[in-house]
């Protein structure tokens, strides 16, 4: 026999094999009772027949053999295979039809129960044992129904464990996809409590990396348009420009074709503002610039542009209240870049503050921040939120009766984050405020 299974050692393992695939369907107790049986009867061979050795040794030998394939092949199947645990299996899937608070009372109920059952057991065979005088029926059905509540509650308290560990993966991968991971999936067994919620909120997830991934999709084919679309744009309207200074240079014009050629060289710049606005915009976005960060003052630089505006300041009607500290405020930044972020914003101030108001230019430190905060009266009805007003061609004055695109604070932001700043907005009625915020350094 030893000899034949080595050389068909391949055969002999796809038989052992399917010999435990058909005796592990079979629950442990059943192997109990058919051992228990076997036993009987080799024992009742023996005892009635004398000549019965060699049918012993075959009933003990394969009765052995498949147990141990058994054992050998399934592992720990072969004692978890019980009615026990068919039960369970079978109260999990019911349990598993409920939604989760009553699947969870229904558990504990459950356990309730089941002590309750053990209880009536213990007391029933209490009195039996009181009435018959039988001290060890009492002392065995209390030390079964001991050995059972114990089950009982080693099964409710792993299956609680396992529960609250779930439970902290799950919090756990909530905070990775609150921290923009939206790659990483939560793998729970399918017998876990939580696995319901586990895998909703993968199709959630899932959900979301599709619409980001539409949305950046989206963006950069905007961001590409504008960009293809401004650079087209350029070639003639420099056309456009020099033919009209030409026509503006022309001494003999009628005044009112002078007068048309003004109107022409005026919109023509305009556009080439709006055009330079939009490529910049979108090169921004995309982070398709250069940015030279180097070591500047911001003080000087914010009196500079206030400089430069200072005749359009004049002219305006406000108030500027300027509080800028005259030693040097250092920060790490992009100064061309910043430059054309202080001048959107003040150009946006002069545009849509009320006449007769102030508006408030300051500089502060605060702690190992620079702080730069421009306030003003609106001019209008402040009828949006502080993220709308930052969208590309948002602009706060819906009748559009003054001048602009709509791109002077959305380019701003960019820059500034382009530049390590912060860039926020804060509207308070009719008071707006722009803060933008950078590390100081000395």
């Amino acid at each position: 026999m030893l000899i034949l299974s080595a050389i068909k050692k391949n055969q002999k393992r796809e038989f052992d094999r399917k010999l435990a695939l058909v005796s592990g369907k079979l629950w442990f107790e059943v192997k109990g009772i058919l051992t228990f049986i076997v036993i009987i009867f080799v024992a009742a061979l023996h005892f009635n027949s004398r000549n019965s050795w060699p049918v012993i040794l075959l009933v003990v030998f394969w009765w052995s053999y498949i147990m141990l394939a058994d054992l050998l092949v399934n592992r720990g199947k072969f004692f978890s295979n019980n009615s026990i645990t068919w039960l369970i299996g079978k109260y999990r899937a019911f349990e598993r039809k409920k939604p989760f608070q009553k699947a969870m009372l229904l558990r504990i109920y459950t356990l309730i129960s089941g002590f309750g059952i053990l209880a009536f057991f213990v007391f029933m065979f209490t009195c039996i044992a009181l009435a018959e005088r039988t001290e060890g029926l009492f002392f065995l059905s209390f030390f079964f129904s001991t050995i059972i509540a114990a089950y009982l509650v080693y099964r409710y308290i792993r299956r609680y464990k396992a529960m609250i560990d779930d439970m902290g993966r799950l919090c756990d991968h909530i905070k990775a996809i609150r921290e923009g991971n939206t790659e990483t999936k939560l793998e729970l067994d399918k017998d876990a409590d939580l696995y319901p919620v586990s895998r909703d909120l993968n199709t959630i997830q899932q959900g979301i990396s599709v619409a980001l991934e539409q949305q950046l999709k989206s963006e950069r084919m905007k961001v590409d348009l504008i960009t293809n679309v401004s650079h087209d744009l350029k070639t003639p309207l420099t056309s456009i420009i020099s033919y009209v200074d030409l026509l503006s240079k022309e001494e003999d014009l009628p005044a009112h074709v002078k007068d048309y050629v003004g109107i022409l060289a005026h919109k023509s710049q305009q556009l080439k503002s709006l055009i330079n606005d939009l490529f910049d915009l979108s090169k921004a976005t995309s982070k398709n610039i250069e940015v030279k960060n180097e070591k500047l003052s911001l003080s000087k630089l914010m009196q500079q542009v206030l400089g430069e505006f200072d005749e359009e300041i004049q002219a305006s009607g406000l108030d500027f209240r300027v509080s800028i500290p005259q030693e040097p405020v250092y920060i790490i930044s992009d100064g061309a870049k910043l430059h054309r972020v202080f001048g959107n914003i003040i150009i946006n101030a002069l545009k849509y503050s009320l006449v007769g108001t102030r508006v408030y230019v300051q500089l502060v430190v605060e702690g190992n921040k620079a702080v730069a905060e421009v306030k003003n009266i609106a001019n209008y009805e402040m009828d949006f939120d502080e993220e709308t007003i930052l969208q590309r061609f948002t602009r706060g004055d819906k009748a559009r009766t003054t001048e602009g695109s709509g791109l002077g604070l959305a380019i701003a932001r960019h820059f500034t984050d382009l530049c390590g700043g912060e860039f926020r907005i804060k509207i308070d009625g009719d008071l707006f405020k722009v803060e933008l915020s950078f590390n100081a350094c000395t």
